[in-house]
């Protein structure tokens, strides 16, 4: 037997064993053909544990509430005055950004200058959010009256002015 002979042997092997596993593939019914799907009848998705999900989430929104002490009106107020800082310090940042502005220089610092600006921007709707979500939260201990009504005037005037801000887009 020559080496000829051998790869013959081999090759008609491999080609007997590729045809009988198309054959298996085929007609034993392992395919699913279009959109059936015959072999599964159980609802694998999220509905299936969907009480468990969302056990495991209200769970881990306690949690995180918890940590964060919203509902004690010293950390709720100190909360949104940091906000309102932030907010102050973002507007002051793009001020900065605008004043260097040159639309004659480098178009490559130009527009990186207002891609900077527009973060800054967002920055700025999601300190939004934030106040609002603090907002939304209800306080379990009276704090002074003069100091909630501080923090709470710091808060209205950075939400006229955002109101204002998407006025002039």
């Amino acid at each position: 037997m020559t080496n000829e002979d051998m790869f013959v042997i081999v090759g008609c092997l491999l080609g007997a064993f590729i045809v009988y596993n198309i054959f298996l593939m085929f007609w034993k019914g392992s395919t699913i053909e279009g959109l059936q799907n015959n072999t599964s009848t159980k609802n694998t998705g999220l509905l299936d544990n969907s009480d468990a999900s969302m056990a495991s989430a209200n769970k881990a929104l306690e949690v995180t509430a918890n940590d964060l002490l919203l509902t004690n009106s010293t950390y709720n107020t100190n909360y949104s005055t940091k906000c309102t800082t932030m907010y102050d310090i973002i507007n002051l940042q793009m001020v900065k950004i605008v004043a260097g502005l040159d639309p004659n220089g480098d178009k490559a610092v130009y527009i990186k200058d207002l891609n900077n600006l527009n973060t800054m921007f967002q920055a700025k709707i999601a300190i939004n959010d934030t106040l609002k979500t603090i907002d939304n939260v209800e306080t379990t201990d009276e704090q002074s009256s003069s100091y909630s009504n501080q923090a709470s005037n710091a808060k209205n005037s950075v939400m006229s002015s955002i109101g204002s801000l998407k006025s002039s887009f």
